[in-house]
């Protein structure tokens, strides 16, 4: 629980920002240029090549937010690149798939089965490419056992599904379907998918900082599974009003999650979890190599957008056209080196030419972490 001095200490800080704004870096044009709260109280977009510093700018945000506004914050962290920036900040680093654990079909005590089973068969099929079919049968699936069972496991799902095959009083294209799904099921409730769908949540998003590493999970779609679940356990918090501050949440390799869409589609589960979270004092930095690979809708409702190399000018005229870009910065977007971004902040109206200021980090060394039950 936050003591009332820390809460008065954090708005004092607050109310400093416009005095004390976060560094982010060296401007090119001269002089530091610093983002205010506003520019992370709505989302920002990081975006660049591999190895050209995007990591590095996250993590400038992440230090300048906790040390100068308090900001709490949770990283998704696709490749175990985070520890010893939330280690510094006395938080968690957790590594799922190892001894610690959040199960996505663990219902969360406030929600509801229907609602839930809902969600899962949503969130199944956009990770693993589902037909209409496949979930429905799905969600039907999971509202049965969620309602009969308190610890759901993915071994509980491929049993009902083998149970419930009979070679006479089923037509023959429900049988298809049932093993269609099988065959998309069966291997998560093996291996490192297995640990974590098999077994109960062990990890609390309650303490903050922290970051959940999917350093020891290889296949895509369980990382998207994760994801998905991570940010409805935020939602759910969220809606019961359990923070009492604003949450930055770094969404790494965000193409996964909120990927672009053709402009008759309906906004997928990533898109809509973005996008109300918002509504409640959550924040996003969306980390992406291409501003193409996320919705369009997101790219375009970003308050900060922070440009390391990119190669495709012409796409990014596309996106972001409407921001009125200068062409010297155009014909240099493809030559930036490795720790130079092009930034624009709504609150300054303009593009800068930025060097992004590294983070002087320090293992800290700490006795193996206790980690609350979910």
């Amino acid at each position: 629980m936050m003591l009332r001095g820390t809460r008065i200490h954090l708005k004092f800080l607050r109310r400093l920002n416009e005095a004390a704004p976060m560094v982010l870096g060296l401007s090119i044009e001269g002089g530091m240029f610093r983002l205010r709260l506003s520019d992370v109280e709505h989302h920002v977009g990081v975006f660049g090549l591999s190895g050209y510093g995007k990591t590095t700018t996250v993590m400038r945000i992440l230090d300048e937010g906790f040390r100068k506004l308090g900001l709490r914050y949770v990283v998704i962290d696709w490749h175990g690149e985070y520890r010893d920036i939330v280690e510094r900040h006395g938080g968690h680093h957790v590594t799922l798939g190892s001894e610690h654990n959040i199960n996505p079909l663990q219902m969360h005590p406030l929600d509801d089965p229907y609602e839930y089973s809902f969600f899962l068969a949503e969130m199944f099929a956009q990770a693993l490419d589902l037909t209409q079919p496949q979930s429905y049968l799905l969600r039907y699936a999971l509202t049965e056992l969620l309602l009969s069972s308190e610890n759901l496991t993915m071994s509980k799902v491929v049993g009902w599904l083998k149970d419930r095959w009979r070679p006479s009083g089923t037509s023959r294209f429900e049988n298809e379907i049932r093993w269609a799904l099988l065959r998309r099921l069966e291997h998560l409730s093996k291996g490192v998918a297995g640990k974590i769908l098999n077994r109960p949540s062990t990890v609390s998003l309650r303490n903050l900082p922290i970051a959940l590493s999917f350093e020891h999970i290889f296949e895509d779609e369980v990382r998207r599974i994760l994801t998905f679940t991570i940010l409805r356990i935020v939602y759910v918090m969220a809606l019961s009003r359990m923070f009492e501050d604003r949450v930055v949440i770094v969404l790494e390799e965000a193409g996964n999650v909120i990927p672009r869409r053709r402009m008759w589609e309906t906004a997928r589960l990533g898109e809509r979890l973005v996008s109300e979270l918002r509504k409640y004092n959550v924040s996003f930095v969306i980390v992406a190599q291409l501003p193409s690979q996320i919705s369009r809708e997101v790219a375009r409702s970003l308050s900060t957008i922070i440009l390391h190399r990119q190669m495709n000018i012409d796409e990014l005229k596309e996106i972001f056209g409407h921001l009125t870009m200068p062409q010297e910065y155009l014909e240099i977007l493809p030559r930036l080196e490795t720790g130079y971004a092009l930034v624009f902040t709504h609150s300054k109206g303009r593009w800068s030419h930025v060097r992004v200021r590294k983070v002087g980090l320090r293992r800290v060394v700490k006795e193996p972490q206790v980690v609350l039950e979910f």
